[in-house]
């Protein structure tokens, strides 16, 4: 398969050729582990006691995104005081892992609080329920959800998991409308 192409020995460098037009551009890459945050803080204003904090989700693969984003925002309310209003950037948000949309979600919903329904093969409903201890209240729930058309799956669950909960009136969604999945897949262990 051609991903066999990029393995090899870490820190060793590949040369891949990008043909643009009648170019063709020689780009070096070095082989390594390479991450992407699942959460993190873009920036933070405090204009006359009021705190805005803008927060990126750019994927729900990774590990603790939950935790990662109560992190964030305990640091925050330490150095700014109570946040006011909250901006999630989900755009271009491909998805991920449920758990971490339901971990995710677990930081706003109180514990025991519906985060998903599915409908399995057969009709059978399977919900599936937040379960953090501590869950951070802003203000009027003035959370802004930012969206586009390439913010999907689990990041679609999300969303409509914040704004489909009783407790949580005042989420606004901005943006495109999203890429529109509506469907989940779950990894299930099976004997040979």
């Amino acid at each position: 398969s051609w991903s066999s192409l990029f393995q090899g020995e870490k820190d060793s460098f590949i040369k891949c050729y990008v043909a643009r037009g009648e170019q063709k551009l020689e780009i070096k890459v070095q082989r390594g582990d390479y991450t992407q945050d699942s959460v993190y803080l873009k920036e933070v204003s405090k204009v006359d006691g009021y705190v805005e904090a803008y927060v990126a989700m750019p994927t729900f693969l990774g590990v603790d995104m939950g935790e990662y984003l109560s992190s964030i925002l305990d640091n925050v309310e330490n150095e700014y005081g109570k946040i006011d209003h909250l901006i999630i950037d989900l755009r271009q948000n491909g998805g991920g892992y449920v758990s971490n949309c339901i971990d995710a979600l677990g930081v706003f919903l109180p514990k025991g609080s519906l985060a998903l329904s599915y409908v399995r093969q057969g009709g059978k409903i399977e919900n599936k329920y937040t379960t953090r201890d501590k869950q951070y209240y802003i203000k009027d729930n003035n959370i802004d959800l930012l969206i586009d058309d390439n913010t999907a799956s689990a990041a679609e669950s999300f969303v409509m998991g914040l704004v489909d909960s009783p407790c949580m009136e005042g989420v606004e969604v901005y943006g495109k409308t999203s890429y529109g999945k509506g469907i989940a897949q779950d990894f299930i262990d099976v004997e040979d």
